[in-house]
């Protein structure tokens, strides 16, 4: 009985240690990514101090990560193709679909055009900006030569 006692012990010890050991691992893996992702976002507020243009005095005050970077971009190269396709695009789409991104409630449409325009003034996606916000009153001098 001590035999079968022992080995039922040390099965139960070693599925506990086991079990012990995978969630300890899995919890270092987790907070190993969140300072992994922390330490990617130093280096992208770095770089927006570093850049010192319209576009990146935006992004550093809207407090925007790099992840969240990544994803406007996408929306940007989204529209430009297709603004190149020539498929309608609307402005309420776009404005929108940034907005998605961001979720602070103190970014409002202002960003998204901001957002658009300093792209355009570094040459980024270019077609977007005028192709949304020509006809709007208050860039107009954006489009005169």
């Amino acid at each position: 009985m001590d035999k079968k006692f022992k080995d039922l012990y040390e099965e139960l010890y070693d599925s506990l240690y086991e079990q012990l050991n995978k969630e300890f691992i899995e919890e270092l893996s987790a907070t190993h990514e969140e300072i992994r992702m922390e330490v990617a976002n130093i280096e992208f507020k770095m770089d927006l101090l570093f850049e010192n243009n319209n576009l990146s005095r935006l992004l550093y005050q809207a407090d925007i990560t790099k992840y969240q970077n990544n994803q406007l971009e996408s929306v940007m190269a989204e529209f430009q193709t297709m603004i190149s396709k020539g498929e309608k695009v609307s402005g309420l789409k776009f404005e929108s679909s940034i907005l998605s991104i961001v979720s602070d409630n103190t970014i409002d449409y202002h960003f998204c055009e901001s957002y658009a325009r300093f792209c355009y003034e570094l040459l980024k996606w270019e077609d977007v900006f005028p192709t949304l916000y020509k006809k709007a009153n208050y860039f107009i001098r954006s489009f005169q030569d």
